[in-house]
């Protein structure tokens, strides 16, 4: 799992030492000992994950399995390392093999279900973080895997119940209100989006995602100075992300004369209340204009046009304001 928890720091054999190894029984022994092998590999593996080497981590995870191919652990990282590669095969055949070796091993399921998250394969992790529930149902982690599940299949406010029962559970996690900042962004609800994105950074001051939050709910409320802090801690983390270029080139429309109306437009339709209400109008209002004549026609062409060239000199300036903040310069 990426989030913290409030349980000592584990290796990618599990928490607390070598449960969930799967089959070997081994001691720790000499150099040719395999469970010493199965060791040192998945170390190797985890440091490889932490720089986002999946090639390098899935060389040492099949090294692993050399050493142990009943490690369920070993099965269960291979399938994230593969869904971070877009291996579908792969992932799949490591995911059966650990469900086969360690059914209900939490540490396991937890991996598996963050690779289902990485294959955007929503059902597959909302299966397993409810198996982990009904395991272990203080589990904070699997109550945030399945708010995550929950935004695709149940909605919202399904999300936003799980996230508030995660919170019960532990007030101190912060993977909780970065979660629930990112959802009521999106509900349209900016005001407790930003309160909760700033709980989430006091909890964790380099949490992407609550950055992330932080630094929309500022733009689309006005204010660049913020958000740009938010930017900033967002480019030294991962300065190629896709939300990273969303609101960089907020950012720059906004300070920029005549993409306002672009800014206007996009900040109603992605993150205003009533979503639906919008749709509904601007097709009436498409429909309108095609029956109103040529003139009409031509407006409506211009105003294509126009939102068509702001979107590309969004992105242009979008990748320029990532640069300076690269820099530490505006």
């Amino acid at each position: 799992m990426s989030e913290p928890t409030d349980e000592p720091p584990e290796g990618p054999w599990g928490r607390g030492g070598s449960r969930g190894t799967g089959g070997s029984s081994s001691s720790f022994g000499g150099s040719g000992d395999p469970q010493t092998e199965l060791e040192r590999q998945l170390l190797l593996a985890e440091r490889r994950q932490l720089v986002s080497d999946y090639r390098g981590m899935r060389r040492a995870i099949e090294a692993a399995l050399q050493a142990d191919p009943d490690s369920a652990v070993a099965h269960a990282w291979l399938a994230l390392a593969a869904s971070h590669l877009d291996d579908a095969e792969t992932w799949r055949r490591a995911t059966r093999s650990a469900l086969a070796l360690a059914p209900e091993d939490p540490t396991v399921l937890h991996n598996l279900a963050s690779a289902a998250l990485t294959r955007e394969a929503y059902g597959d992790a909302l299966q397993l973080s409810s198996t982990i529930l009904a395991l272990a149902p203080d589990d904070v982690d699997a109550h945030v895997i399945k708010a995550r599940c929950e935004l695709h299949y149940q909605g919202m406010n399904t999300a936003l119940e799980t996230l508030a029962a995660a919170r019960e559970l532990d007030p101190d996690h912060p993977a909780v209100p970065s979660l629930a900042a990112s959802t009521l962004l999106q509900m349209g609800r900016r005001e407790e989006a930003l309160a909760a994105a700033q709980d989430a950074l006091r909890l964790s001051p380099d949490s992407y995602l609550a950055h992330a939050t932080a630094g929309l709910c500022e733009v689309l409320a006005g204010s660049n100075s913020r958000a740009r802090e938010h930017l900033v801690s967002m480019v030294r983390q991962a300065p190629h992300q896709k939300n990273v270029n969303e609101l960089a080139g907020l950012v720059r429309a906004r300070a920029t004369w005549w993409l306002r109306p672009w800014f206007w437009i996009y900040r109603r339709l992605y993150y205003g209340r009533g979503v639906l209400a919008w749709g509904v109008g601007l097709i009436g209002a498409i429909g309108l204009l095609l029956t109103t004549g040529p003139l009409a026609i031509a407006l409506f062409g211009i105003l294509f046009v126009y939102f068509l060239i702001g979107s590309r000199a969004v992105e242009r300036l979008a990748r320029a304001e990532v640069e300076a903040a690269l820099r530490d310069d505006f």
